[in-house]
């Protein structure tokens, strides 16, 4: 199919069936996918958290990390 004058000429090679999307994130003891955030910062889904009795994800904090200070500042 030709393009009209002035568009982009198509992609080629390009095959959607092999694009994937971010790596997927397992649960540490059933090895289910992890699909919310509470759960991969955790490495546990739900399920495993509340057998193991966990009630709540700790939170990462935003400059929760402990930095040397640069030379020269």
């Amino acid at each position: 199919m030709p393009t009209p004058a002035g568009a982009p000429a198509p992609l080629t090679g390009l095959d959607l069936d092999t694009v994937q999307g971010p790596p997927a994130v397992c649960c540490e003891l059933c090895k289910a996918d992890l699909t919310n955030s509470a759960s991969r910062r955790w490495g546990l889904g739900r399920h495993c958290r509340r057998k193991l009795g966990l009630t709540g994800a700790r939170s990462p904090g935003r400059f929760a990390v402990d930095q040397e200070q640069l030379p020269g500042t």
